[in-house]
């Protein structure tokens, strides 16, 4: 292995030490100048009396347990698109087709994603308790549940492998295992914890539950995981490996040029099912479409149930945002804007399709913006129905309903204008001079997130007019206007 490694290094120009210098120099650097001062502001905001008001109110430790459910079901989904098991191309092709047991093989890759997923919710934890730590409150609990999620995030990487190496049919019993578990979590506040995300909530610092009972579970839960991961590595196919180290590679190349989009489109599930199903072609014309969209977003099971949870659950951060008086709303608000807008895309591929049909012969006798209206249905069913009725369920009001079912709208025009960016300008790869250095980054990054942007704003906007009446919910009216205008001037220049 160890000589594998080094003709890899010899082939692919190793970095060297004044390379990794520079790397830790400009991560510091980067840290100190933009991540310090977020993270700041992060717990002064936490730290607020309104903010404390809201993380000590009962019901808080539910969100806690299901956003721990949430993310178990995230993890099983992204172990299909990118695993833990990450090697280069060539490493992956040598090692997984030699006489090297997997869990020798691939147990340095697998401890770096590891110990990277502990690091990342621990900080997670931390951040999220930093308000109770700054007014030295709960100090003991605080530090409880930032261990109980350290124990958590084991568990969750376990599930990320098992993402990786199950296959299709494993995959959807321990779905559906996870999604039991999640509708557990919503349903049936467990006392004491007997599952791994209510025992997480148990540990919340203000929820006077049974502290060590869930740390217990927790860490029984993590032992269990240590074990299988040794099981799943034995199991890990070279196929498997193969597949991901080259997707990874290729998405890896295309976002070093500035292709988000298109390294997104790499992580897109493939058609499992429903293949030899037909699609009737009825009339009128937009029934056809949204049957052939329907039929088409069925193929992908896993994606599609994925997406759909993933709205239910925007739909009760609205209906929890719109109980919110005071405090940061705008946080709970631009959440559930942004996995709104990613949930949405699931449902969007007649967007894409319409937008590659700019200057190119009219298949269906209709124009891409034509088509882009007739692929409307399905996004609008499923970003505004679902997280309405989610809110509803939740205790949601008419007002509720009102602002989950504005912001669905805004966000599928936000999609829509999205799919037709097409690529991106050679113009903004030229480079801007500027006293502190090549500013051309700032415009490549802007242009590659702009629907992200406008995803904040609409729902930052948002949490702060709603309070004022439904009334003003109006100004979407505008928004979608501009939206549909900007879409439709992008496909005209893609036909010309």
């Amino acid at each position: 292995m160890a000589e594998t490694r080094a003709v890899h290094r010899a082939r692919n120009a190793h970095r060297t030490r004044g390379d990794t210098a520079y790397v830790v120099y400009v991560s510091v650097l980067v840290a100190a100048i933009a991540g310090v001062p977020i993270v700041r502001a992060i717990v002064l905001a936490l730290a607020t009396p309104a903010a404390m008001s809201t993380l000590s109110e009962a019901g808080t430790e539910r969100i806690v347990a299901v956003l721990g459910a949430l993310i178990w079901a995230g993890a099983l989904a992204g172990g299909r698109a990118r695993g833990p098991v990450v090697p280069p191309p060539f490493v992956a092709a040598t090692l997984s087709r030699s006489d090297i047991s997997p869990r020798v093989a691939w147990a340095r890759d697998f401890f770096g994603s590891a110990v990277g997923m502990v690091l990342v919710l621990g900080a997670i934890s931390a951040l999220a308790v930093s308000g109770f730590l700054a007014h030295a409150a709960a100090v003991g609990a605080s530090v409880s549940f930032i261990i109980g999620t350290v124990l958590f995030a084991v568990s969750t990487t376990a599930i990320w492998l098992a993402g990786q190496v199950l296959g299709r049919r494993g995959a959807v019993i321990l779905g559906s295992a996870l999604v039991l578990l999640l509708v557990a979590a919503v349903a049936i506040p467990l006392d004491p914890p007997l599952l791994p995300a209510s025992a997480l909530a148990d540990l919340w610092p203000s929820t006077p539950g049974a502290t060590g009972t869930a740390l217990v579970v927790l860490a029984t839960t993590a032992v269990a995981a240590l074990w299988a991961f040794v099981v799943l590595l034995d199991r890990m196919l070279p196929t498997t490996v193969e597949e991901h180290a080259q997707r990874w590679e290729a998405m890896t190349v295309l976002a070093t040029t500035g292709d988000i989009s298109g390294a997104l489109d790499r992580t897109r599930a493939r058609p499992t099912v429903g293949r030899r199903v037909r699609i009737p072609f009825s009339q009128p014309l937009i029934l056809a479409v949204l049957q052939r969209a329907a039929i088409g977003a069925a193929r992908t099971p896993l994606r599609a149930v994925v997406a759909l949870i993933a709205l239910a659950t925007a739909g009760v951060g609205w209906a929890w945002f719109a109980e919110l008086q005071a405090g940061p709303r705008w946080v709970p608000a631009v959440g559930a804007g942004l996995l709104t807008f990613a949930a949405i895309g699931a449902f969007s591929d007649g967007f894409r399709e319409a937008a590659d049909m700019a200057g190119r012969p009219a298949v269906y006798g209709r124009t891409a913006w034509g088509m882009l209206l007739l692929n409307l249905p399905l996004p609008l069913l499923a970003g505004v129905m679902v997280p309405t009725a989610a809110a509803i369920v939740a205790g949601g009001g008419v007002e509720t309903a009102a602002i989950v079912a504005t912001i669905g709208v805004a966000l599928v025009a936000v999609r829509a204008y999205d799919a037709t960016k097409g690529p991106m300008p050679i113009e903004l790869m030229m480079p801007v001079p500027t006293p502190a250095g090549d500013a051309s980054a700032i415009g490549m990054w802007a242009w590659q997130a702009d629907a992200l942007l406008w995803t904040g704003v609409v729902a930052f906007w948002l949490s702060t007019s709603s309070t004022a009446g439904p009334a003003t919910l109006l100004w979407a009216l505008p928004i979608a206007g501009l939206l549909a205008a900007l879409t439709a001037g992008r496909l005209r220049r893609a036909a010309s």
